[in-house]
């Protein structure tokens, strides 16, 4: 079984196009590519992706015909696009089936790390002073915000040594390492910024 991760993925959500300058014409071809790049990744049916929020802005009946294609098990972390969850209707009760899990905020452990799962960015997240916790987020895309949190990353290392704890990751779908792809804890460790 692996892990991956990935947030704002935005199925049918034409205005995220110009928003992130994503690289698709319309949205039909930005939603099949990223089924594509899911399951290129995802093989094992026992693979697990955490879902950092955002995933739709289609109706249940539409975002439950995406989600089908999507391999593996799945949690979703709720973000502010979320808008099925907690809904009643026959199609958002069958879409809120295909996840194991759906929550605001999740702590798991992988690796010997102890990991922050939320949908928004939390700078004094538990543990931020050790380099044995993470916290993955998504919300701001590459933006100003994301600039602040990065400046706010730098300037929160320890003054003794500089070390690099307050260990966050934006695990945007946009973002380039992640590239529209979910991402395992090594990649994103190895690769995120």
């Amino acid at each position: 079984m692996t892990v991956r991760f990935i947030s704002d993925l935005h199925f049918g959500h034409t205005n995220i196009l110009a928003f992130d300058k994503r690289p698709y014409t319309n949205i039909e071809d930005h939603d099949k590519d990223l089924i594509h790049r899911w399951n290129s990744v995802v093989k094992n049916p026992n693979d697990i992706t955490y879902v950092l929020g955002d995933i739709f802005w289609r109706p249940a009946e539409e975002s439950l015909e995406i989600v089908k294609q999507l391999r593996g098990r799945k949690v979703l972390i709720t973000g502010n696009h979320d808008k099925f969850v907690g809904k009643n209707g026959v199609h958002n009760g069958l879409l809120r089936t295909h996840f194991e899990e759906i929550t605001e905020l999740k702590t798991i452990n992988l690796e010997k790390k102890k990991i922050i799962l939320c949908h928004y960015p939390i700078p004094q997240f538990n543990g931020h002073f050790k380099d044995t916790t993470i916290h993955l987020y998504g919300h701001i895309h590459a933006t100003f915000e994301y600039d602040l949190m990065r400046k706010w990353i730098a300037e929160g290392r320890l003054p003794e040594n500089g070390s690099a704890h307050n260990l966050m990751y934006n695990v945007g779908a946009m973002m380039p390492y992640m590239d529209y792809t979910p991402r395992t804890l090594d990649y994103i460790l190895e690769n995120g910024e």
